[in-house]
Formats: C-alpha cells, structure tokens, sequence
C-alpha cells in the first residue's frame, strides 16, 4: 500500500465527519456529528492550496462576519479550525434542505406560510443590519430549514459590513436579485441592496417565479431598470402592497425593515384575511429532474420553466406595478457574462396576453439587437 496516498480525515477534532453535503470550487460541506454531545453540525471544508491569498482572505471575513451574528434564524459558526492545510468551519445543520428545492418540490406558498418563513427572512436580515452587516446574496439557495421547517439564514461569503452615509460602487451577489442601482452603477449604502432581493424572494415564495428575468442581460437590465411584474389576481392586497414596498426601483424611496416589520400582511397573523384567494388545489412542480441535476444552473432552468407552467393557470393582475416605466437607455453598459457566476437561469414562460405583446413591442424598439426573432 502507498503510504504517500492521503487518506480523507474521518475526524476533526471532536467532530467525527459523515457524509458529503455539497462540493464547491475550493472544497466541500460534510456532515459530521459531535462525538459527546451526538449534534449533528455540517463542517465547511477549504483546502488552503486550491486557493489564493485573495479568496482565503474572503473566507476568513465570512468567518468574522458569522462571529458577530447571534440569530435563532441565522446559521450559526460553532467553530474555526485552522490547520496548515486545510481550513474548517463548523456550521450549525439545517436539516430541511433550502427554500429553492422546497418550492421545487411544493410550489408556491400559501399566505398564511409564506408569513410565518418570511418574517423569520426579515428577523434574520434585520438583526444583520442591526450589526452593520450587508449579507449581499440573499436568494432561495442561501434560505435553509430546519428540521421544524424554521428558516435559516446561511451563505455569507459575499457579506460585508456597511457605515451609513459612506457610498460603495461593489455589488456582488446573483444577477436576477440584484437591484436597479447595479444596472444604473450607481453608489449605495447596503441595506437597500438587501431589501430589494428579498422582494425577489417574496415574489418566489407567493408566486414560484421570477419578478424579472431575461436569459439576455441587456433585456435583463430593461425589465429590472422599468420596475415592472406581474401579479397573480389570486394574491390579497395586502401582500400586493407589500411586494411594492421591497420591489422600489428608486433605492432612496425604498422602505428600510422597520416600517417593513409593521406591515400590515405581516401584522394579520396567522389566520387567512379576508381577501386572500388562494386555490384549494396547491399547484406543484411536477418535474423533478430539476432535483437529480448536477449543475446548478439546470435546476434552476427546470425550476422556473416547471412553476411558470403552474402560474399560467392564474389570471394575471398586470396593472399593479412597483414604479412608472421609463424607457431604458439603449446606449448604457449592459454588464458582462463574467461579472457574475450565476447567469444562466432559464426564463418564466410569459403569459400569452397583450402585456406580452406589448412588451415585444417594448424590446422590439430598445433592444432590437438582442431580441430579434427567429
């Protein structure tokens, strides 16, 4: 036998390592279990070598950022290990899996549901901004749940922390949840960025679909700058009105947590208002392939091809808009396919109406160059 083989750890200090969660670029997320207490814990695990000094640094931040949250809906850092090779997070496990494969395998959310998860998802991102801390990415993959369906905020690898009054121009995170500030290039403060992205994931969860998206990035860039979604007739008002607060393309008129938190769909409850009109029948992603698929990029193009099949039983409310529309500027910067790793999702299956042909129109005029038809 060769001794210069290296075998994988099966412990880590007190920690002994299961089964593997999921593989990344630079090493990958086991399941290990605690050997006096028996918690299970999921251990984040970075080999040193496959990455540069850079990206290290990056991952040390993440670790510094987790340290300063204390959340009962926010993943929570056990522990640093720090070998001479290998790094180690302990992470607490959220059992449940993400919110993203949730919604694949039961489709949208009730209200009464959707209140309870996303009021944690508020909880979770106020206490972020309570503590000056910016998460950057907050989309359904980065949503996990607990083994009692709580959420669990996780994923801060692209979180900083935020002064207010002092602008930055950085704005990493997924294309499709990025706000209008990034397509204009304008400066920004950070919580803004986040309140627009959970818009982004309110409307997945009541509505299992995208308020904006283009598999183009220029047609991207025109449907987010415009401000304009539809809107199932099956939401109540009240959430209606909600999804106008988060969904503000002017980030200076865009509502911060707090008169978020008093809202008055998150205040009714837990009981059904009166003008919600959801369906006895919860309408489901009937195809599964999207959970089997090894790139990330196809669950999410089987994803939102599959609901937007389930959201077309739906009349569509498309007079209720987030702001006025103005015409994009066709000459403006469009950014790059390298700007961001996450850009291949697939688009909705628009609904065959006149706001469809109106939209054509729309993009026939300023996007001539990226829409012409076959």
């Amino acid at each position: 036998m060769n001794s210069s083989v290296e075998r994988p750890r099966r412990c880590i200090g007190d920690y002994h390592l299961l089964k593997t969660l999921g593989k990344g670029a630079f090493g990958e997320v086991r399941l290990a279990k605690h050997d006096k207490t028996g918690r299970e814990v999921a251990i984040k695990v970075i080999k040193k070598k496959s990455m540069d000094h850079a990206h290290l640094q990056i991952l040390l931040q993440e670790a510094k950022i987790m340290k300063r949250l204390n959340h009962p809906n926010i993943v929570q850092l056990y522990k640093v290990i720090n070998t001479r090779t290998t790094l180690y997070l302990v992470l607490e496990y959220a059992s449940g899996g993400d919110l993203y494969h949730h919604l694949v395998k039961h489709g949208r959310m009730e209200e009464n549901k959707a209140r309870v998860l996303f009021c944690q998802l508020l909880a979770a991102v106020h206490h972020c901004h309570q503590k000056s801390v910016v998460h950057h990415d907050i989309k359904s993959l980065n949503i996990l749940l607990d083994c009692e369906g709580n959420i669990k905020l996780s994923d801060f690898g692209l979180s900083d922390t935020f002064t207010l009054g002092k602008m930055t121009n950085k704005f990493p995170g997924t294309l499709t949840h990025l706000p209008p500030e990034y397509y204009e290039r304008r400066e920004y403060v950070g919580p803004e960025v986040d309140i627009w992205a959970l818009g982004v994931v309110f409307y997945e969860m009541v509505t299992c679909s995208l308020p904006f998206y283009s598999q183009n990035l220029s047609t991207m860039r025109m449907f987010v700058l415009q401000g304009n979604y539809d809107v199932p007739a099956y939401l109540s008002n009240e959430c209606k009105i909600l999804l106008s607060k988060l969904l503000v393309k002017n980030p200076e008129r865009r509502c911060s947590l707090e008169p978020i938190l008093n809202n008055q769909w998150i205040s009714i409850g837990p009981q059904l208002d009166s003008n919600s009109a959801e369906t006895d029948e919860k309408p489901t992603c009937s195809n599964k392939r999207a959970m089997s698929s090894p790139s990330m990029s196809g669950e999410l193009d089987e994803y939102y091809s599959c609901c937007s099949q389930h959201n077309d039983d739906h009349d569509s409310d498309n007079s209720f808009v987030t702001a006025k529309s103005s015409p994009p500027i066709p000459d403006a910067a469009v950014p790059s396919d390298e700007d961001h790793e996450e850009t291949s999702m697939s688009s909705p299956t628009r609904r065959t109406s006149r706001w469809r042909s109106f939209w054509k129109c729309i993009r026939g005029l300023f996007c001539c160059c990226c829409c012409c038809t076959k």
